[in-house]
């Protein structure tokens, strides 16, 4: 593609949305709340992730001058931390 932007959105879209199917039908399958407000849960939780990850890297990179290439490898770790607890307790409970 042309615009890096649009690819970045398109590739987003396709992962969240292979996230939120293999995580309702394979990892937490048992969990009883309906589909609305399964969806509904998991974007809240998705939109806070990437405004925490978002202001891990303006801190460590902008404000802190630090290696970005750092700051991504933990901001990644807590968005991974973040999605699995935060799916487990808040979008798929039973």
């Amino acid at each position: 593609m042309e615009s890096a932007g649009l690819a970045n959105l398109i590739a987003a879209s396709c992962g969240i949305t292979v996230s939120f199917l293999g995580s309702r039908y394979f990892v937490f399958p048992a969990a009883g709340n309906s589909l609305a407000s399964q969806v509904a849960r998991f974007s809240l939780l998705y939109a806070i992730l990437a405004l925490v990850h978002g202001a891990v890297l303006f801190v460590w990179t902008d404000k802190l001058g630090l290696d970005y290439r750092v700051g991504f490898l933990i901001a990644t770790a807590l968005q991974i931390v973040g999605s699995y607890s935060g799916n487990k307790l808040l979008v798929f409970t039973r």
